[in-house]
């Protein structure tokens, strides 16, 4: 399956309340489905919505959790 290279811009515009991606390591997650069911609740995912959260990504979960 090929790969489909998505820029900053693009990853920003998915930081709505249908859809929240973020970047961690150079690669893009939708988050969307997992928002309710995150352990750290909503507002965390929220901020970096959008954003490259890799910093703030590793400031909480140690390397292994990806």
């Amino acid at each position: 399956m090929p790969h489909h290279t998505l820029t900053r811009d693009e990853v920003s515009k998915n930081n709505t309340s249908d859809f929240l991606w973020f970047i961690i390591d150079s690669k893009v997650y939708d988050v969307t489905d997992f928002i309710s069911a995150h352990p750290g609740g909503e507002a965390v995912l929220k901020q970096v919505g959008g954003s490259d959260a890799t910093e703030a990504f590793y400031n909480l979960h140690r390397h292994e959790v990806n």
